[in-house]
């Protein structure tokens, strides 16, 4: 009888310092290991979710029964009420890229959102705000998941969903229907996907494309960052060069329904209205721009571009450090950084041998630090956000701190990031709290001014309508249908003359006034504009040289224009 002797093998070693690593049985693969069962691990979860889920109620009973929408958000929604049927069609036109009521101002990844809450729930406009705070759980979901696959820890990646709503000009964006929320969230699954681990499988390099493409989609100003992130990636060696080409195929497949629209509509493979100004060599030419004969671009003067382009780089600083501490948390973050730096350098002094320097402790902490495969992972993220960003705003001279959100959510991940890499770092937990006590504790009175039923935020129906001013109802109700107005206004509600009434408003151009006469007309009888809206609240003497300007097209003699029906709306006697 042959008796069989079985070795037993020693379980396997997870390797710190890859990303991947081999995991525990029944675990997904991350960097942090020697976990410890404890019925307390979703203790911080429940706790961040719970404060996620009051704060969000807050803004939506007092935010989302009369919300307050700016021009941009008008337009989305505008864009949203055709956007399944017939993708970039509106009502509203404030740029000339083609004739015809086709737009390239926004993607339409945020129309369809807000179109498909509006189809559920027949929320009309209010349908912007739901769509953002119905994504604020989903990111901070993503960042968790993201957190525990980089991390190993639970309630980092909740509190860093929790912390995005802290900062002002972000909410902001939210409360007043932008698309900055829906960029964010896509960013949230981008952070998921590369998280889960590197080298990345070819499907898993795919997905990020993918998800890089719907940012895209979302937002003009991720397309830079998402064509960055795999040089970044393979630049701090997490990736090889073969990677990035699953990456590009899966950006080129989400941003697919853009490259046909442009195509077919415009005759280019990217269409964006945000091309006219920044290509071009003349200071303060942008999307409200009519150019019929063009205009000198870089590829035309190189060194003029790069003079108009190097003069915004101080904008473009003033506007990250004005994102950054109104954002609050990067600061605190920061200074948690460097606390848990030295603590990682004392406790590593005081457990080596007296020979050792500080300096040469700082070091190897350092340098443990900065290799650490999340680490080099957030840094890729950030730089890659950043490249993006500089571009963007210089080129387009928009320096505007509500576009650097997606950069300080990159910036947060790298400093927890800094933060749980340090070998002998204090409690996370603790880390954490204390940087959440000094975030939130300014803020959470805010939220709890809004104490109303709690099935108020459900079953909220008492809707109040949108109030404009009486302007806007007299216009409408004096437009003859199909009616094509040309808008010379200041008020940014006349928006609504398209999402809200059918009629089609095409806002003059910047620079009309330095127009020939030929061109104006051009301009008149492309768009085939049969009125001219003139807003009450524009200065008297604009107000008589545009009327003297419409007179002269048409060949009209001075009062020749009437208004019987709504003040300032003038239409056409005959086609211009």
């Amino acid at each position: 009888m042959v008796r069989v002797l079985r070795r037993s093998r020693a379980p396997q070693q997870e390797d710190p310092g890859d990303l991947e690593g081999s995991g525990a049985p029944g675990r997904e693969p991350g960097y942090w290991t020697g976990l410890r069962s404890s019925p307390h691990r979703w203790l911080p979860v429940a706790v961040i979710t719970a404060a996620l889920v009051w704060v969000v109620r807050s803004f939506w009973v007092t935010s989302v029964p009369h919300p307050v929408l700016v021009a941009d958000s008008w337009l989305y929604y505008d864009m949203s009420l055709s956007v399944l049927r017939d993708p970039g069609y509106a009502r509203t036109i404030e740029s000339y890229l083609a004739p015809g009521n086709h737009i390239a101002t926004f993607p339409f990844g945020y129309p369809v959102l807000v179109a498909v809450v509006n189809a559920i729930f027949k929320t009309e406009y209010r349908s912007l705000l739901i769509v953002n705070l119905g994504l604020v759980l989903p990111f901070a979901l993503t960042m968790e998941v993201a957190a525990w696959r980089l991390f190993r820890r639970r309630g980092v990646g909740m509190f860093l969903g929790l912390a995005l709503l802290c900062s002002g000009y972000h909410v902001q964006d939210m409360m007043l229907g932008g698309s900055e929320m829906a960029a964010v969230f896509c960013l949230g699954v981008l952070v998921m996907v590369l998280a889960k681990a590197q080298p990345p499988t070819w499907r898993q390099a795919g997905c990020a494309g993918l998800a890089s493409g719907a940012w895209v989609m979302m937002r003009f100003d991720g397309l830079l960052p998402a064509l960055a992130l795999p040089v970044m990636l393979v630049a701090v060696r997490l990736w090889k060069v073969r990677h990035t080409l699953p990456y590009l195929g899966g950006l080129v497949v989400g941003v697919g329904p853009w490259i046909v629209y442009s195509m077919a509509r415009f005759g280019t493979f990217f269409a964006s209205d945000n091309n006219i100004g920044a290509l071009a060599v003349q200071a303060h030419v942008h999307v409200n721009y009519y150019l019929p004969n063009g205009t000198a671009t870089a590829f035309d003067d190189p060194a003029g571009w790069w003079a108009r382009v190097s003069g915004n780089f101080p904008d473009f600083l003033e506007a990250l450090g004005f994102a950054l501490t109104n954002a609050i948390l990067p600061r605190y973050l920061a200074a948690a950084t460097v606390i848990v730096l030295v603590y990682g350098a004392v406790q590593a002094k005081r457990s080596g041998t007296s020979a050792d320097r500080w300096s040469g402790v700082l070091v190897r902490e350092l340098r443990d630090v900065v290799t650490a495969p999340p680490v080099r992972l957030a840094a890729a993220l950030t730089a890659s956000t950043l490249a993006g960003l500089v571009v963007t705003v210089m080129t387009s001279g928009l320096a505007i701190p509500r576009y650097y959100i997606t950069l300080i959510v990159a910036f947060e991940l790298l400093l927890v990031a800094m933060m749980m890499a340090v070998p002998r770092h204090p409690p996370a937990g603790a880390t954490i709290a204390t940087a959440a006590a000094a975030h939130l504790g300014w803020y959470l009175p805010l939220a709890l001014v809004a104490v109303t039923p709690a099935w108020d935020w459900i079953s909220h129906r008492d809707f109040a309508p949108y109030h404009v001013g009486d302007q806007i109802w007299e216009v409408a109700a004096c437009a003859q249908p199909g009616e094509r107005i040309v808008v010379v206004a200041l008020d940014p509600a006349l928006y609504l003359l398209g999402p809200m009434y059918g009629i089609t408003a095409i806002y003059e151009p910047f620079n009309f006034k330095q127009l020939s006469r030929d061109e104006r007309l051009a301009f008149l009888r492309t768009y085939q504009v049969t009125a001219i809206y003139i807003d009450p609240s524009v200065r008297p003497k604009t107000a008589a040289e545009a009327r003297e300007i419409y007179e002269d097209l048409l060949g009209l003699p001075a009062g020749g224009l009437k208004d019987p029906c709504a003040p300032g709306l003038l239409h056409f006697p005959k086609p211009p």
